[in-house]
């Protein structure tokens, strides 16, 4: 049952469990909680503007502008619902043991193997895992994630990307480095035409390939900068111009 009292503590209204509106003695008609005043004493007692909405039976939009004026009016309004408000179950920010669980499982399998689970691998716990992950992306693109359960995710890495996806970025991220300690050693760019070796002209093609990108506008902002800031000057063509 939820009582509500004015400031002078005198009851201002009780509500049964499961009921928008009360039955006053002696009369035949219900009375609604419609004032701004209940709202906010809601509000106060820890109750949000949904379900305070949901509650009054009233528009959602109607109660968020009491609101926001009582708030504006009088700071103690939202001390008060954050000191009253009920403290987050595991269920209700969804970092359940479980789902923890399968968390740290990816987490492991990342950490240990520097990529995704492929839900097309072997081994039946890494399927398992992939599963799982493939799930929680869903329910991220659905909206339906929670926002603790993204945050958790997110502190692990770029479990959002695809095993091929993932291998793909840590491959161009070798070839850079690759990249850096030929010019290092050498002093001079790697050639795909006049190599030495077949080392040098297989890093000289993926230079090209990147200079090729950027001519025609596809290479990645965030991969011309990491060439930048690794490499100044891999891009010789920009001379030509």
């Amino acid at each position: 049952m939820l009582i509500l009292t004015r400031p002078t503590g005198r009851p201002l209204r009780v509500l049964p469990p499961g009921r928008s509106t009360i039955h006053c003695p002696g009369k035949m008609t219900e009375q609604r909680f419609e004032s701004r005043e209940e709202w906010e004493l809601m509000y106060r007692r820890g109750l949000t503007q949904t379900q305070i909405a949901d509650l009054c039976s009233v528009p959602k939009q109607d109660v968020n502008r009491a609101i926001g004026w009582s708030k504006r009016r009088d700071v103690s309004v939202e001390q008060e619902h954050l000191v009253s408000r009920p403290t987050p179950t595991q269920e209700d920010t969804g970092l359940t043991p479980l789902w923890l669980g399968r968390r740290d499982e990816l987490a492991d399998f990342m950490s240990r193997e520097g990529r995704t689970p492929s839900s097309a691998s072997a081994e039946a716990a890494e399927r398992a895992i992939a599963r799982w992950v493939s799930a929680q992306r869903t329910a991220a693109r659905r909206g339906m994630l929670m926002a603790a359960q993204r945050k958790s995710l997110d502190a692990i890495g770029r479990w959002q990307e695809f095993s091929i996806v993932f291998r793909n970025a840590a491959a161009w991220d070798l070839r850079v480095q690759h990249l850096v300690a030929y010019w290092s050693e050498q002093q001079r760019w790697p050639s795909c035409k006049t190599y030495v070796n077949e080392a040098e002209r297989s890093l000289g093609i993926w230079l090209h390939v990147q200079r090729q990108r950027v001519s025609q506008g596809t290479l990645a902002d965030t991969r011309r900068m990491s060439l930048d800031e690794a490499t100044p000057g891999w891009n010789t063509w920009r001379s030509r111009r």
